[in-house]
């Protein structure tokens, strides 16, 4: 069997490997000139940089075994801290009682804790009685933490990182990714008794070794990776799918028995010949909308300028929404060495600051960045790279008519046409998540599952939060 694999992300290697592991011949196109997509590192200043602040959950030990043996080292268990300054105060997140009580002060604190002690225990009383479950971010998340903690640490984060309020989110948008406290938890907080946060795990030199060292094993097991090939086109002929490549070797076709697309599934679809996808399913797909980012990663000149926690969000009306040190994550340097930031604008494509240019937003970074009282002075951090991701956050509601069409359309097409991970389902997903999805999109390509069960792993918040529950595109299912 010959599977034609489009994305040489996480989802996608992950597919080439169980592909390959199924006895097939396995051809992976990805349009960059490096592997790994959104799970990616990149080096600038001679500082290793992530395109954002990944880690693996890697709950299991079996997952766990098989990434260490991919990877030929262990894997180091991580615990980076995260918080949220508002009104210029840093609060942990996800969100803590304890620590809001303290920061915020007795007579500005009880009003909050008691709306969210009151929205826990009606929450209780709502689930015996079988109230219906939210349907929108924003009324689970009232019901979650009561409106003002709502207010203050959802309302401004969401819509600024997002672009969207929470009312048009929805509800599975807050589960996946808003740690809630239960009540008896919540109030061990406030008494003061901790719980130590499961490590997560991350590769020394980048989590871009995870990708780096598929794409070795696929290349290893027979499989071929091309870096700088481009789908320009796919259509599905008398039962086989006949793929349109760029290469640098020049124009390629393929003819393959099964695609497995982990690109964004708006554009595969939009790239098909004419008459392979239906015109409704094509306009469906033409309305399903990416939140886009700008990574501006930034060094010290050997002056201490630290961030007090790995990551931090930023709601208020600094240029970035979020900044994290890969200290927490990799190890870094110590005393006045340099030391290195990545500070994250969330846009849109097409608006103010998507458009604006490179040295603008670095001038934008650097000035707001010497507003903050933990890194001070401009002089401190230069700009030293610039990176810029269209599609990063899928957004569409995974219940709106648009996806349902698409998925519709997918389903129909299996096991010819498979579509995973977070660009390819067009849901956020982990790292854990998508090498899962990767492994089941083979499995569905070689028809030994529905393509359904691709999306569970995405829509359930248990595969979310917790990791992938089964082997990441490993031996032995």
């Amino acid at each position: 069997m010959r599977i034609g694999v489009v994305g040489a992300g996480l989802a996608g290697l992950g597919a080439a490997r169980r592909a390959l592991e199924l006895g097939s011949r396995v051809e992976v196109f990805e349009e960059q000139e490096t592997v790994g997509g959104l799970a990616s590192s990149l080096r600038a200043a001679g500082l290793a940089f992530d395109l954002g602040p990944h880690t693996l959950y890697a709950r299991e030990p079996e997952v766990l075994r098989d990434l260490e043996d991919l990877l030929g080292t262990v894997l180091r268990p991580v615990r980076p801290t995260r918080g949220i300054w508002r009104d210029g105060r840093l609060y942990r997140f996800p969100f803590h009682l304890g620590d809001f009580a303290r920061v915020a002060g007795p007579l500005r604190a009880a009003p909050p804790l008691l709306a969210y002690l009151a929205a826990r225990a009606g929450g209780r009383v709502a689930d015996r009685i079988g109230r219906a479950d939210p349907v929108d971010l924003e009324t689970w998340a009232v019901r979650s933490l009561g409106r003002p903690l709502y207010a203050f640490f959802v309302l401004d984060h969401v819509t600024k990182n997002i672009g969207l309020p929470p009312s048009r989110l929805p509800a599975l948008w807050g589960r996946q990714r808003i740690a809630v406290p239960r009540l008896g938890t919540g109030l061990a907080q406030l008494a003061g008794r901790e719980e130590e946060a499961p490590a997560s795990r991350y590769p020394e030199g980048g989590i871009g070794r995870i990708a780096a060292a598929l794409a070795d094993r696929v290349t290893q097991d027979g499989g071929l990776v091309r870096t700088g090939a481009r789908l320009v086109s796919w259509a599905r002929a008398a039962g086989h799918v006949v793929l349109r490549a760029d290469t640098r070797d020049g124009p390629v076709v393929r003819t393959v028995d099964s695609v497995v697309n982990t690109g964004p599934v708006d554009a595969f679809l939009l790239g098909a010949d004419t008459g392979t996808v239906p015109e409704p399913v094509r306009a469906a797909a033409a309305r399903l909308r990416h939140r886009a980012t700008v990574f501006v990663y930034t060094s010290t000149r050997g002056v201490p300028a630290d961030l007090p926690r790995d990551l931090l969000y930023f709601p208020g009306k600094q240029v970035f929404s979020r900044a994290y040190t890969p200290r927490g994550y990799a190890g870094g340097p110590a005393g006045g060495a340099p030391a290195g930031h990545c500070f994250e604008i969330h846009c849109d494509p097409g608006d103010e600051l998507w458009d604006a240019p490179d040295g603008e937003l670095g001038a934008r970074v650097l000035r707001d960045a010497a507003r903050l009282p933990f890194l001070g002075a401009r002089a401190r951090l230069r700009v030293e790279r610039i990176v810029r991701i269209r599609r990063h956050y899928p957004l569409s509601d995974p219940g709106s008519a648009e996806l349902r069409a698409v998925e519709h359309h997918l389903d129909r097409a299996a096991p010819h046409v498979v579509s995973a991970g977070r660009l390819g389902s067009h849901r956020y997903v982990n790292m854990d998540s998508a090498l899962r999805m990767g492994a089941l999109a083979a499995e569905v390509a070689h028809g030994r599952r529905p393509p359904g069960e691709i999306r569970r792993v995405a829509d359930d918040p248990a595969f979310v939060e917790g990791g992938g529950r089964g082997r990441c595109g490993g031996r032995g299912r």
